[in-house]
């Protein structure tokens, strides 16, 4: 059976970290919202046109991946129940089991450290700045599918990784 795996959370918390991780384990091509939205805005897609766009591109790319039976693993903050029933409508249509993985990082003043610190070097992209995060927590809605989450402030990555396979394989 085929597996849609999203790696999900508000950016900085340590899913593209998680994912990469994952993807590895499995030897799974990562689909990242990041590339894509970069390539859309060296393109000159607007910033506010490219995020949802974005979303509808990874789901042709990870389409075009369960209808030839492999599983794929998305990296993407999925902020919005829009998105997430996006990837369940997906799942359904291919009969691919969904896995969902939030990375949340409770401790705020490390999540801000890491927002400050990291730099990406993706081009088309500007590197993530702490008032960015802060907007995206407003609209961050809950989830509510089942789901694995992991917490970033409270384990290093490997462990984080190695709970993810778990849950993904179960």
């Amino acid at each position: 059976m085929t597996s849609l795996i999203l790696i999900g959370g508000l950016p900085g918390a340590g899913k593209s970290t998680v994912a990469e991780g994952v993807a590895a384990q499995l030897d799974l091509t990562v689909l990242s919202a990041d590339t894509v939205q970069a390539a859309l805005h060296r393109s000159g897609v607007a910033e506010t046109v490219a995020g949802a766009a974005s979303y509808l591109v990874l789901e042709a790319l990870a389409e075009k991946q369960l209808v030839h039976g492999r599983s794929v693993l998305v990296d993407a903050v999925n902020p919005v129940e829009a998105a997430r029933s996006l990837w369940r409508g997906l799942a359904e249509r291919h009969a691919a089991k969904l896995r969902i993985v939030e990375v949340v990082c409770s401790d705020v003043a490390l999540h801000r450290v890491r927002v400050e610190a990291r730099v990406r070097n993706i081009p088309g992209l500007d590197e993530l700045t702490w008032a960015r995060v802060e907007r995206r927590m407003g609209n961050y809605d809950a989830w509510t599918d089942e789901r694995l989450v992991l917490d970033s402030a409270t384990s290093e990555p490997g462990p984080l990784i190695d709970q993810a396979l778990a849950y993904i394989r179960a």
